[in-house]
């Protein structure tokens, strides 16, 4: 009996300990709350009363759910401190309280979606603790369950996803989009180009779900003096340009970068990947993140339906003028990939004919042991003068402007090709498909394509060349 209440005392102490937490977190996060689109909620800068909240933790965070988050934060030493300095912008979450009543109203599952590269394709961990995947446990123990559409694909950047991201991902389906590419556009010189690129397509989407940064740490970036990494500088300039939500792992480990103790934020087994703990903590700062909407959400729910905010984010011709000097105004890219993502793809790059000198190579994994969910493949051709034919549709869009661009991961892949459409030879083109330090190219090959169905004829020249992707895109006429 006294073995009973013992226990008993101390599971309930845990409790109180992690909705004292939860409470505290939740109240600076909406005193946090700010519009810099100038797009007012209702609930900013509302603080709700501390009974309501604990109220609310405490029926829908369950016992085993409390120890588990208190274990995990105890396991990888995370602190309260970390945790406000990982929320480096906590928006007003609009879309994501929207789908939050749905979900409540429904009773349905929310749905994640991950975009990013090899970081989120659970490289250098196992796969139940890729972050987005502990998320979803971590989010049942409070009622919410959830699905993950992994979209990720090794060795992209922003420039891949703002072209193929609808290949691997049913974006008009997703309630949140964790976005993790900061890192590889380190490697890009137009990296922050890109990313605000695929943000306002993201943003303008009528019925697209909750955008939310995810960034990471690289190697490099640790071992740094400052502590600084030129994508992460990205994403916080346009998150707080465009009002989304931010989460940092750099943030919240300055005090171990300044000590030079970051070993354990990296895999043991690769150390350009981040370790377990370091998913683990992203994945605890995105629960607070969610579970604060969540609370807040139910407290409206329940008896404040009126005061439900019911903005939505403004339309691409709304969004602010370009951060960056972005030129790029194209629409509705369709695109077929080589790329498997752990959600595959739903446009495959398939041969309708092909010289014996092509094939379609899949990169070697030396992790494919530890349950990375992506495949890393393309179309190469190591002989010259070898011929590939592949299909494409171009859509009868009114005013708009087709283009074919054809995209390449650059791996000492370059030389000229050419190209031609419908079997027109004498048509052809020649294009230089040029060796840089990008993760990814895209090279223009037509434009004003009438639509319909066509064939695109590619001849490889003396040099090895690898294609990974077809793109149509409109521009303005």
């Amino acid at each position: 009996m006294c073995v009973q209440q013992r226990h008993h005392r101390c599971v309930v102490g845990v409790l109180m300990a992690v909705t004292i937490m939860v409470c505290g977190l939740y109240q600076v996060g909406i005193s946090r709350y700010t519009s810099a689109t100038g797009v007012n909620t209702v609930s900013q800068n509302r603080i709700l009363p501390s009974g309501n909240l604990v109220i609310a933790v405490q029926k829908y965070l369950n016992v085993s759910s409390a120890i588990k988050i208190t274990n995990i934060q105890r396991r990888n030493n995370i602190s309260n401190d970390m945790i406000l300095k990982a929320l480096t912008r906590v928006t007003s979450l609009t879309k994501l309280r929207q789908s939050l009543e749905d979900v409540i109203v429904k009773r349905r599952n929310l749905t994640i979606g991950v975009t990013g590269g090899s970081i989120s394709t659970a490289t250098g961990v196992e796969s139940e603790n890729l972050y987005a995947n502990l998320l979803s446990d971590l989010l049942s123990g409070i009622g919410i369950g959830s699905s993950v559409q992994n979209g990720a694909v090794g060795a992209t950047g922003s420039l891949y996803h703002f072209y193929c991201m609808e290949s691997h991902l049913n974006l008009q389906q997703l309630d949140i989009l964790l976005w993790e590419c900061a890192e590889n556009d380190l490697v890009d010189d137009n990296g922050c180009v890109h990313q605000e690129e695929l943000t306002r397509r993201i943003l303008s989407l009528p019925s697209g779900p909750q955008l939310i940064y995810v960034n990471f740490i690289m190697s490099q970036t640790a071992e740094s003096p400052v502590g600084t990494s030129a994508s992460g500088n990205c994403s916080k300039m346009l998150s707080k340009y465009y009002d989304v939500p931010s989460i940092s792992l750099l943030d919240s480990v300055d005090d171990m970068i300044s000590a030079r103790n970051t070993k354990s934020l990296f895999s043991p087994r690769d150390h350009n990947h981040p370790s377990t703990k370091s998913h683990n903590m992203i994945a605890i700062y995105l629960f607070y993140m969610i579970k604060n909407a969540f609370v807040y959400t139910l407290k409206e729910f329940n008896g404040k339906r009126d005061t439900m905010v019911k903005t939505s984010y403004p339309l691409a011709n709304e969004l602010p003028e370009s951060l960056y000097n972005s030129t790029v105004h194209i629409n509705q890219p369709q695109c077929w990939t080589t790329m498997l993502s752990g959600s595959g793809t739903k446009t495959p790059l398939e041969a309708m004919e092909r010289d014996i000198g092509w094939r379609l190579f899949t990169c070697p994994d030396r992790m494919a042991h530890q349950g990375r969910v992506d495949k890393k493949r393309y179309w190469v051709s190591r002989k010259p003068n070898q011929t590939i034919v592949f299909s494409v549709s171009i859509e009868p869009y009114k005013n708009l402007k087709s283009k074919l661009l054809i995209g390449k991961i650059n791996e000492n892949s370059r030389g000229p090709a050419l190209v031609w459409l419908d079997g027109e030879f004498s048509h052809r083109r020649h294009i230089n498909v040029g060796y840089n330090t990008d993760n990814y190219s895209v090279y223009s090959a037509f434009t004003n394509i009438a639509p319909g169905n066509h064939a695109i004829a590619i001849r490889s020249g003396e040099r090895p060349l690898k294609i990974s992707t077809i793109i149509s895109v409109y521009d303005k006429d």
